[in-house]
């Protein structure tokens, strides 16, 4: 089977899955170097098309060969009328797959006035755009389970819906031994997109009485954010100047205690629409599948049914010191959680995931 995945923004993680799902088959892949430069080394052995120069994006989905496919996914169209238009011409024949990362800015047909009055109106254009785009696929995929109810409500008369997760869970997760417990906040710094201010009263709190502990936050402080420590605990609160490499992220990820994911409720990006963590967008969970951890969550955030048990969330900053201080000062139970969030992930298994999506798209022979 002719498995086509395209690729023009930046999810080079979901490419990694894709080609894993799916390595028994003849996979190619059409990205930008860019992202093929972010992409894990085990799924750069299928072929590959990249832009080149400065070639046009919609010139360079033109010259893909979709035909040839039995099955093509498409990872990302932003919509915005940026990116809209470089899809017009695009009929696939095959089936066809198309990821969403905003369910409600696609369903969306309002107005949405931001400071940016130029952004707003892009917006606005582009929501009576995407069901033009919409059209030319068969199925509608989500990365985050619980996202699949929104998907159904908005899609589901017109598409079959999937959930094929951003990140599959790994193997080896077994982590190095230290003699710190490590809280780990994955991804930019971002103070539109995460409120650090509980976390860090929390931790702060907890820092009084304990030395054995780090809040790490794994990605570059583009927002410049300054955060108040006490004195003499810097050295406690790791944070980042620029981005890191990937295999220094990972050795973070694996060697992690607990993930904390202190997402807001809304959020918008490209598109003006608001956008609800873990309903019409994913909260970037996709560390805590992939790496089998426990997590730390705010109240406000659904979790997917199978990671209840290895989750534990909060209001405010004092449920979530309660949350950090009984895992630092109770070993047993550190260690429940931990095995918890190992069994949890199962069901995210490379295997277990193949073995479902296989199913689902109605193709035979799984291997």
């Amino acid at each position: 089977m002719n498995i086509g995945i395209i690729e023009t923004h930046y999810h080079s993680e979901f490419i990694h899955t894709l080609v894993q799902i799916f390595k028994k088959e003849h996979i190619e892949v059409s990205t930008t170097r860019k992202v093929y430069k972010e992409l894990d080394e085990k799924s750069k052995n299928v072929d590959f098309y990249f832009t080149h120069g400065n070639q046009k994006v919609k010139d360079f989905i033109a010259d893909i060969p979709i035909q040839k496919y039995d099955l093509l996914f498409i990872n990302t169209i932003q919509p915005s009328m940026i990116d809209l238009p470089n899809w017009k011409n695009f009929n696939p024949k095959c089936k066809s797959i198309l990821t969403l990362h905003n369910l409600n800015a696609w369903n969306n047909h309002k107005f949405h006035l931001r400071k940016n009055i130029v952004h707003s109106l892009d917006s606005y254009v582009a929501s009576f755009k995407t069901k033009d785009v919409l059209k030319k696929f068969q199925y509608i995929n989500v990365v985050y389970p619980v996202m699949t109810d929104l998907a159904l409500k908005y899609f589901g008369a017109t598409h079959k819906i999937l959930n094929i997760p951003y990140a599959f869970a790994q193997e080896d997760v077994i982590t190095d031994k230290k003699e710190t417990i490590d809280f780990v906040i994955p991804g930019t710094v971002s103070k539109t997109r995460r409120n650090y201010e509980p976390v860090i009263n929390a931790f702060n709190k907890l820092s009084k009485e304990h030395n054995n502990i780090r809040l790490i936050l794994l990605g570059a402080n583009k927002d410049n954010l300054e955060f108040e420590t006490l004195v003499g605990e810097e050295e406690k609160i790791v944070t980042f100047d620029k981005r890191i490499s990937t295999v220094e992220y990972n050795e973070y990820l694996r060697n992690a205690d607990f993930i904390i994911i202190p997402n807001f409720f809304l959020t918008h990006s490209v598109n003006t629409t608001n956008e609800f963590y873990g309903f019409s967008k994913s909260p970037s969970i996709n560390e805590v599948i992939k790496w089998r951890k426990p997590l730390i969550i705010p109240e406000h955030i659904p979790v997917d049914c199978h990671l209840k048990t290895s989750s534990m969330k909060y209001e405010n900053a004092n449920e979530l010191y309660f949350w950090m201080e009984r895992v630092v000062t109770k070993k047993c139970l550190r260690d429940v959680i931990k095995k918890n969030a190992l069994k949890n992930t199962k069901v995210f298994t490379l295997k277990n995931i193949r073995k479902r999506v296989y199913k689902e798209l109605e193709i035979k022979n799984v291997k």
